[in-house]
């Protein structure tokens, strides 16, 4: 089945006050592991959106179609309509790029559990994590979405299937100095 991966990489990094998808874990800028490992797996499409130069030169290296967000201000909402609108009659799954520990089998058995009809999502602990997958049969509702709305905002329970891990630190994303130092910052 035909996905576009697509990263979300052009927010601002508030809670953090840097930019944290620059920041180094073991020698390497944390915007690096979603890029490597996506480039493991399978994709119709490689999508990034961002504004930051060194994220561009790096995707672009990387064979990643990248999308200048030019209402980065106006909330996660602006790259997931962007990411959508890329690829209007294809699944995308959307991937925040402050997420080192994903694993390429996890991206790999999340594609596997996809069945083109519910958007799929993993769960740990009963929470729901990142990435998500949506059928193309949303893309006109992602489209719609305002602020700083994830895609997961226009779902009903029965619109989604989850698939269970148990590795939280897998689907941790550094949002905070209290995260990177505890986690990455070794």
């Amino acid at each position: 089945m035909d996905i576009v991966a697509v990263v979300m990489a052009s927010g601002f990094s508030k809670r953090m006050g840097t930019n944290k998808l620059l920041l180094k874990h073991n020698g390497k800028e944390i915007f690096k592991y979603i890029i490597d490992k996506i480039n493991k797996v399978d994709f119709y499409k490689k999508v990034i959106i961002t504004n930051n130069k060194e994220i561009i030169d790096y995707s672009l290296k990387n064979d990643f179609v990248v999308i200048k967000n030019p209402n980065a201000d106006l909330g996660q909402s602006q790259s997931v309509i962007l990411g959508t609108s890329y690829c209007i009659k294809k699944a995308h799954m959307f991937f925040v790029a402050d997420m080192p520990f994903l694993k390429v089998e996890t991206i790999k058995k999340l594609k596997e559990n996809f069945d083109g009809k519910k958007i799929l999502a993993p769960k740990v602990c009963g929470l729901k994590k990142n990435p998500v997958i949506f059928p193309a049969h949303f893309n006109e509702k992602l489209k719609g979405i305002k602020n700083d709305a994830g895609g997961m905002s226009i779902a009903k329970k029965d619109d989604i299937k989850f698939v269970n891990f148990s590795d939280s630190l897998e689907f941790l994303d550094i949002d905070t100095r209290e995260n990177y130092e505890r986690y990455c910052d070794f």
